[in-house]
């Protein structure tokens, strides 16, 4: 299957830290996602914008328990 477009939204006013927030929202959403991908997400997150567990879930739109 080839797709010549897709709708899209380019938003180019986001700082790193949301633009990462959102890529994390949109990837922990997926269902085939790997609980060790899962995982490094959120410790990359930890490590480059000093989130705690809470906002790790805040931001993927999970619960933290």
């Amino acid at each position: 299957l080839c797709v010549e477009a897709m709708p899209c939204i380019v938003r180019t006013d986001m700082s790193d830290e949301e633009a990462s927030a959102m890529m994390l929202a949109e990837n922990v959403a997926r269902e085939n996602l790997d609980p060790i991908d899962e995982a490094q997400a959120y410790q990359s997150r930890m490590e480059t914008f000093g989130w705690d567990t809470e906002e790790c879930a805040q931001q993927a739109g999970v619960t933290c328990g």
